[in-house]
């Protein structure tokens, strides 16, 4: 999440204001912030400690002790991604005549993901989606993938869902009694790296659920599981697969065929 609130500063900043800098400073030296005091940052930015304080505060973070905490969690988070994308793992290593194996390789560790998920969970959630007033579909920019084409699809048969990447820093306004929270996280790390997200999620929703290839049980009430795969692509195509039959049960619902 982290990393989600420096990249919402930079793209919706057009000028590079001190709040600009001081993001993009810390986006660029990410790996190295726990090392990093305030006073160095303020120097780099040009800016003085109090606006880097200031910083901390706005982005949803104590001080500057607790917001260079994160950084290093959001670091660990960062190395165990990169495992993902080794490059030995890349896809056309071999040009167009390994790609047929490649591509076998992909769907196996896509049939042995999507056989761990348990379809009557799917349709519990399913109806949950229709039957709640105000939907929150609430991750990463990585699991945007899904979140993204879940909305999209499900606004084309009348259901609006709401996105959102941060917890509000001010008060939520949904009633809880009629809201329903949809986390998802990818190979478990939102949950298990943001204490303050699933605090947050059970004290807002009537009911949540969480989506993730990683069982954290306890976490949240209701979860839904699917395998990890060993290659990044297998791991996007098995979430995609998830919300394509999210959305196609979600039309039986409707009577829709």
């Amino acid at each position: 999440m982290l990393r989600d609130r420096l990249y919402n500063i930079l793209n919706d900043n057009f000028c590079k204001d001190t709040t600009y800098l001081i993001a993009e400073y810390i986006i660029n030296n990410l790996d190295r912030i726990g090392d990093i005091s305030i006073y160095e940052v303020a120097e780099e930015c040009h800016a003085s400690v109090a606006t880097v304080s200031r910083f901390c505060r706005r982005i949803g973070f104590a001080d500057y002790s607790d917001f260079r905490e994160a950084c290093q969690i959001e670091q660990d988070r960062k190395g165990k991604m990169q495992a993902t994308h080794a490059g030995n793992s890349m896809l056309m290593q071999k040009g167009m005549p390994g790609l047929e194996e490649e591509l076998q390789g992909l769907n196996q560790q896509l049939l042995q993901s999507l056989q761990k998920l348990s379809l009557e969970k799917v349709h519990r959630l399913v109806a949950d989606i229709r039957r709640y007033e105000y939907v929150y579909f609430i991750g990463q920019s990585n699991t945007f993938i899904m979140s993204g084409h879940l909305q999209t699809e499900l606004l084309a048969w009348g259901k609006y869902c709401r996105s959102i990447t941060e917890i509000p820093h001010e008060g939520f306004p949904v009633e809880k009694q009629k809201s329903l929270a949809v986390v998802f996280s990818m190979h478990g790390y939102l949950t298990k790296y943001s204490p303050s997200l699933v605090e947050f999620v059970r004290e807002q929703f009537d009911t949540c659920w969480e989506i993730s290839q990683v069982s954290q049980k306890g976490k949240l009430a209701h979860t839904l599981y699917f395998g990890k795969c060993g290659q990044i692509t297998a791991d996007y195509m098995a979430w995609i697969y998830v919300a394509d039959l999210v959305v196609y049960e979600y039309r039986k619902l409707l009577g829709v065929t």
